[in-house]
């Protein structure tokens, strides 16, 4: 085996819970074995602790051990059940069919046929698992080359070049071909901050962000953001100070947040660009916390702010 499992094991009778402990124990299992004497008692470890494993005898006062089972399935699918019971009547197999019980095994039990349960329950646990890291991999692979479609697609256009495919579905964020606009925003976290937790800013931003957006990840330590063309400038700053209060919350840390012009065709995205570059390579000068517009960005939709909009004032 190649990893502990964790197994709830559920009975009112302290011997019959002694008696798996030691079992597992004896013959090696890969299973680190939390007790209950009681369905309430399990359910309060389940929720704190979780099992990929819960082995339950059925007739227990107070919770039994099929109404465990349905509070296990339903918060935790994945989760692995064995009933075990004295009692070996049709109703009781019915419901632990219901449950979705791996196996249902009767008391008292032959210590062959316990064995190979448990074997056969570690074992699909072990191949969900390398399953799950498989799908992992993949999803992985799969999000790293939409980067890098996306940071080609990016790079063309700060080049000036119109990318043949302006409304690639891996970019739908960029509508340059359907006529529409987008605002650009550069979010500098100071340090390679995005080599380590680009996927989580990514997801964390999805639940700060009030409108649609398009992450591109331009190098370790900055990210662009295409969102929708707010033209309102007060609207905006109020946007990129909620954008750094919550990555100083969530990270612990203080970012800068340029806001570039509104973009409103490929060609004028070079220029735009650059605009916000040199604004982030004046932040040596600006307090950290910073919103900074770039160029007409400020002026947009009519009153203007202070090019430099530091966070609270």
């Amino acid at each position: 085996w190649k990893s502990m499992l964790k197994m709830l094991v559920v009975d009112d009778d302290r011997f019959e819970r002694e008696g798996i402990s030691f079992l597992a124990a004896k013959y090696d299992l890969p299973l680190a074995i939390m007790e209950a004497e009681s369905g309430e008692k399990a359910w309060e470890l389940f929720v704190r602790d979780g099992a990929d494993i819960l082995l339950t005898d059925i007739r227990m006062n107070g919770m039994d051990g099929l109404d465990l089972a349905d509070r296990v399935r339903e918060r935790a699918p994945e989760t692995k059940i064995v009933i075990m019971s004295a009692y070996g009547e049709f109703e009781y197999a019915q419901r632990a069919i219901g449950v979705r019980a791996v196996r249902y095994l009767l008391k008292p039990v032959e210590v062959n046929e316990f064995l190979k349960a448990l074997s056969e329950t570690i074992q699909l646990c072990e191949d969900e698992r390398k399953a799950q890291a498989r799908y992992k991999r993949m999803e992985e692979a799969y999000w790293q080359g939409v980067q890098y479609e996306k940071m080609q697609f990016v790079s063309q256009l700060r080049s000036g070049r119109v990318p043949e495919e302006p409304g690639a579905s891996f970019l739908p964020a960029i509508p340059f071909d359907g006529g529409e606009s987008l605002r650009p925003i550069l979010l500098d976290a100071g340090d390679r901050f995005f080599d380590r937790c680009a996927r989580k800013a990514e997801a964390d931003l999805a639940e700060w962000m009030p409108c649609a957006f398009e992450l591109v990840h331009l190098n370790p330590q900055q990210i662009l953001l295409l969102t929708e063309p707010e033209p309102d400038p007060e609207k905006m700053k109020a946007l990129g100070e909620r954008m750094i209060r919550r990555f100083k919350e969530q990270y612990g840390r203080t970012a800068t947040v340029v806001i570039g012009g509104i973009v409103n065709g490929a060609q004028q995205f070079p220029q735009i660009f650059a605009e916000m570059e040199h604004e982030l390579e004046r932040k040596l000068f600006v307090r950290e916390g910073t919103v900074v517009f770039a160029g007409a960005a400020e002026g947009a939709g009519g009153a203007a702010l202070g090019r430099h909009a530091p966070l609270g004032q």
